[in-house]
């Protein structure tokens, strides 16, 4: 019995994993809610080291990295990242070689016209497989085999198989919402920088889709501090920058304090200089802002500590971020507080004769 049981488990994954469940007739999630279809009994351990076949696919609109963890530990990928949308990456031994494919296709916007695909296939020494095979190893991915979780929300979706000489395997998925996502994460990162080096190894070229430095249209950054530093006092804090088209286009921004005791509050507004906007553009590229994109964490539970974050750009690229709970929901590899905006809004304040915070 307990065999069959394996057996049965093993099959709704495979079909899970394809995206079939509804189409199996097993009742779709109620909203709000996540259904583990997991295979308990699929083993967590790999013998062989000997990779066949690699294949994992992903839906992620905002990164390919995701939250370690709930507790606002951040996965670090490159600024500059062109695997996003719907994305595959497959690796394969043949003979002495391996060959592998990339894909990916966005709805992301660019100069008001949709992301081109992305398609690059090649063939490489078949020591990749074992280089991919150590990535796998160092981030256990082996404990996911058997994973599968779905529920109806929408924003996230992966279907990873690995199948090795010995006829073992590792199979895992999930869709719906973040939560349908392993607790300790995915080396999403990972599979990205293995397959960008094997495209750059084969002459290949990725195209960038980093936003041009003199391009920023919108930026509002708004957040709680409740840990004061000297100069850098507790509250309220919302910082925004506009730019209003007309025949000559105009510049100018907003900010506005206010003490946690609500016992202070200041706000200026007034046109903004060139040099300035300028300023504020290095400013956000030497923070590495754009590291935050579709960092979302909502644990308000925990605390009343916030952030939001929204830069819009010329080619209509968004980035948006948002966290609010104790301070351990921020990502605090990237985030300093707030610290550096702070204190540039303070110099813009003082040349226009104004007061902030």
């Amino acid at each position: 019995m307990k065999k069959t049981t394996a057996l049965i488990g093993s099959t709704l994954l495979a079909v899970a994993a394809s995206g079939m469940v509804s189409a199996c007739g097993l009742e779709p999630p109620p909203p709000g809610s996540t259904i583990d279809y997991s295979n308990k009994s699929a083993p967590k351990t790999i013998q062989s080291k000997d990779i066949t076949s690699f294949s994992y696919t992903f839906y992620d609109m905002g990164r390919v990295a995701i939250l370690k963890s709930l507790g606002g530990d951040f996965v670090p990928i490159e600024d500059d990242n062109p695997f996003q949308g719907r994305c595959a990456f497959k690796l394969a031994h043949n003979g002495e070689k391996a060959d592998f494919n990339v894909s990916c296709s966005s709805d992301i916007r660019f100069s008001g016209e949709p992301q081109k695909p992305l398609q690059f296939s090649g063939t490489v020494g078949k020591e990749a497989l074992e280089e991919l095979q150590a990535i796998i190893e160092k981030h256990n991915v082996a404990q996911l085999n058997g994973f599968y979780k779905r529920n109806s929300a929408l924003g996230h979706y992966f279907d990873l198989r690995v199948n090795y000489a010995s006829g073992e395997s590792i199979i895992a998925g999930g869709e719906g919402g973040i939560s349908v996502l392993p607790e300790g994460g995915l080396p999403g990162d990972a599979f990205s920088q293995f397959f960008k080096q094997l495209i750059q190894q084969t002459g290949q070229a990725i195209p960038s889709n980093h936003p041009p430095a003199s391009s920023i249209r919108h930026f509002e950054l708004s957040f709680v501090n409740n840990h004061p530093e000297e100069g850098f006092p507790a509250g309220r804090y919302l910082m925004q920058y506009f730019h209003i088209d007309g025949k000559k286009g105009k510049e100018y921004v907003y900010a506005s304090y206010e003490s946690a005791e609500s016992v202070q509050k200041t706000v200026f507004k007034t046109d903004f200089r060139k040099e300035e906007v300028q300023a504020l553009q290095s400013l956000i590229d030497r923070e590495n802002l754009i590291a935050l994109s579709g960092y979302s964490l909502q644990k308000p539970e925990l605390g009343d500590q916030k952030f939001a974050m929204e830069i819009s750009f010329e080619n209509r690229r968004l980035l948006k971020a948002n966290a609010v709970g104790d301070k351990n929901v921020l990502p605090s590899k990237y985030w300093n507080g707030g610290k550096s905006f702070v204190d540039f809004f303070h110099k813009v304040a003082a040349k226009h004769g104004k007061v902030f915070p």
